[in-house]
């Protein structure tokens, strides 16, 4: 049976919120749906967790026998509910050197971990979600290097104390390190543990 992929973007779950008049109204569901039925009428296989994991399978052939490191970059939520955003992780570990979710505190809604606002908690919302990434990848030997925020959001201003926070819950679970996320890349050194 022949197969595609289908490869869907960040933002997916304002699809049908979001200024709908320019959007739609359409939301992630309705365009799985509908992928599903034409891909039956077509006699196509639509899976998009086995797809992105092909993807990722190319990429790691592709790259065999050159000297680089192959990692991905998902969505927190993907060690707790990978269906929605077609990361499975244990479908995408065998191919890969490390993964880094994306684990900011202003990026979780009320109640996940059993957090009322995880905005609030960043040392709480990392550890918790890192701890299940790295039971995840325990004996893979794939490195969990989060994507950890750098960023005010949500009426949080996050300074050091904050990023120091996440640094600390992710070495307390095992990450060997972090990246950081500013997206106008301001960085405060006061927030980064100094150099060996």
């Amino acid at each position: 049976m022949k197969r595609i992929l289908v490869i869907n973007g960040p933002n997916l779950n304002m699809l049908g919120i979001r200024e709908p008049k320019t959007y739609g109204t359409q939301t992630l569901g309705d365009i799985e749906a509908m992928c599903k039925t034409e891909g039956k009428k077509l006699g196509l296989t639509v899976d998009p967790a086995i797809g992105v994991a092909d993807f990722v399978r190319a990429t790691h052939e592709a790259l065999t026998g050159m000297p680089v490191t192959l990692g991905i970059s998902v969505f927190g939520i993907a060690a707790t509910r990978p269906e929605p955003i077609a990361q499975d992780m244990r479908l995408l570990l065998p191919w890969v050197d490390y993964i880094a979710p994306m684990v900011y505190p202003s990026h979780w809604g009320p109640g996940e971990y059993g957090l009322a606002n995880p905005n609030a908690n960043p040392y709480e919302i990392v550890k918790r979600s890192l701890t299940d990434f790295h039971a995840i990848a325990y004996g893979s030997g794939v490195a969990v290097l989060p994507w950890l925020q750098a960023f005010s959001a949500g009426g949080i201003d996050y300074g050091p104390d904050k990023v120091i926070a996440q640094v600390q819950a992710a070495a307390e679970v095992g990450s060997p390190g972090f990246l950081l996320w500013n997206s106008g890349s301001s960085y405060d050194p006061n927030a980064l543990p100094p150099l060996a």
